[in-house]
């Protein structure tokens, strides 16, 4: 079941995969996500936002309801507090979906191990390439990532073109380029995430020179 705070765009996700997926329906409230076994939440990256949907899934879905969450940095023991039973709570990270079939299962402190083996085998299901890591800020991939990001803006800062860094890169044997996959993304999310990482004091992060 997908819920949207706009019903309008849970529709046009449904019609836009009904042909693959089939089995899609539109939740009208929290409440019709109660029956669920595992529930992502995967709203915009900002912790307040995310805090307040948690809670309202953690209110609505049974107890034995598996709660994650697709976020790509902020750590799930920041998250955990937002559900009264965080031992059934972790991340579930589709890295960039469209170029990968890894994903991240990112481990808060209070996380079960059978809420872990319980996520790694749903995304198997999916054949998909689970990978369960400790939790931190940015996790694994968008710590690799944001080095390869701000790399990249240093050198367009310095002259070079985005086809010529993005062409660059493809070349060596990634499937998309820096700013191709700032576009998968999308440049809000990004900036939220490399905020996130930033205030966690990390050095993958830096201001950005323009």
């Amino acid at each position: 079941a997908d819920h949207d705070v706009a019903q309008r765009a849970a529709g046009k996700i449904k019609q836009s995969t009904a042909k693959s997926a089939g089995q899609i329906e539109v939740a009208r409230a929290y409440t019709d996500l109660s029956e669920m076994d595992l529930v992502i939440e995967s709203v915009v990256e900002t912790l307040d936002v995310k805090r307040l949907v948690l809670k309202k899934i953690g209110e609505a879905v049974s107890s034995s309801t598996l709660i994650t969450s697709n976020t790509s940095a902020i750590p799930i023991e920041t998250l955990a507090a937002s559900i009264s039973s965080p031992e059934r709570f972790c991340g579930i990270h589709f890295c960039h979906p469209e170029l990968m079939s890894l994903v991240e299962v990112a481990c808060g402190p209070q996380s079960g191990e059978s809420t872990v083996a319980a996520a790694v085998k749903w995304l198997r299901g999916l054949r998909k390439m689970p990978v369960a890591i400790n939790d931190g800020p940015g996790f694994v991939v968008n710590r690799l990532l944001a080095t390869m990001l701000d790399q990249a803006l240093r050198l367009y800062c310095s002259g070079i073109s985005i086809k010529q860094i993005d062409h660059a890169l493809r070349e060596f044997g990634f499937l998309g380029g820096p700013f191709q996959i700032v576009d998968v993304i999308g440049v809000d999310t990004c900036m939220y995430a490399g905020r996130t990482m930033w205030e966690s004091g990390l050095e993958c992060v830096s201001v950005s020179p323009i």
